[in-house]
């Protein structure tokens, strides 16, 4: 049951324009390399950002189905919130 759907889900990544399709890959990869405690702390704020930024454009294609777009817009506002806690902080 599980498989199938990451299957659809690949199916429909794939069939999006390559300007989304950087932009994703872009801010997931940047999220991932500069959450590590080995960068400074703006270099945390950024990844925060960068999470933002994937799960916005993530949810655009689930616009239709509420439910996974609300998840998605609360996860993006979530990383704001955390990315302007730890600039006030530092």
């Amino acid at each position: 049951m599980f498989i199938p759907r990451l299957k659809g889900l690949y199916a429909m990544f794939l069939r999006e324009p390559l300007g989304y399709k950087i932009l994703i890959l872009s801010a997931l990869a940047s999220a991932i390399v500069f959450s590590g405690s080995a960068f400074h702390l703006y270099a945390q704020v950024g990844a925060k950002l960068s999470a933002a930024v994937f799960f916005g454009a993530a949810a655009y294609p689930f616009r239709g189905n509420r439910k996974v777009f609300r998840i998605m817009m609360v996860c993006m506002v979530l990383c704001l919130l955390l990315a302007g806690k730890i600039w006030l902080d530092a």
